[in-house]
């Protein structure tokens, strides 16, 4: 009995070290908190982001196991909105060197939902999936230094290297003065409406 639980406590891999940096800390800048044990072969690991620009923030590095087997890291992302803009949506794609699934996709920023899971599919010599989140309407959109909370976990067979693809969708407000230009021209056109009416 002893053999037979030692195997089956060994049969999933540990994952040994995770390594994540920024591609261009000009859209993106990243920390890694340290990596957590939650169980046999499930792992977790904190990042906090700060979003610069509305272009895609790249993330890329390497998940090292101590077999092939398969083990499970829940990514809990914190995603502040340093850019100029308001985001409404936003869209993460992961690219791993090997097949790979997603589970426990979970978005915990009032007013957001998670919009759609694609993949992961084979694409070139990588396997990439996508991840939607969505804002329930204005009132849920993130601000410039708001902060967007969401998590997934990789499901994947031994060391692996992968990325993560990170974009903001963002809407257009309308400038104040634009607000109030529109407001005086449609005031002129009811004026200019009664006067020739009467």
């Amino acid at each position: 009995m002893a053999v037979l639980s030692a195997g089956i406590a060994t049969s999933r891999a540990n994952i040994t070290n995770v390594s994540l940096s920024s591609g261009d800390l000009n859209v993106m800048s990243c920390y890694l908190y340290p990596l957590q044990y939650v169980s046999a072969g499930n792992y977790l690991l904190d990042i906090s982001g700060n979003q610069l620009t509305t272009g895609s923030g790249l993330l890329s590095g390497g998940i090292t196991t101590d077999t092939p087997a398969d083990p499970s890291l829940s990514l809990v992302h914190t995603i502040n909105n340093d850019t100029l803009a308001i985001w409404s949506d936003y869209h993460v794609q992961v690219t791993m060197s090997q097949p790979f699934a997603f589970s426990n996709v979970l978005v915990s920023t009032s007013g957001w939902s998670v919009s759609a899971i694609g993949g992961p599919s084979p694409s070139g010599p990588n396997y990439v999936g996508t991840i939607d989140f969505l804002s329930g309407g204005p009132a849920s959109y993130i601000n410039p230094g708001g902060v967007l909370n969401f998590s997934f976990a990789i499901n994947f067979a031994g060391s692996v290297a992968f990325s993560e693809l990170l974009t903001p969708s963002t809407v257009t407000v309308p400038e104040p003065s634009a607000i109030a230009l529109l407001a005086c021209g449609l005031m002129g056109l009811f004026v200019i409406q009664r006067r020739l009416a009467a």
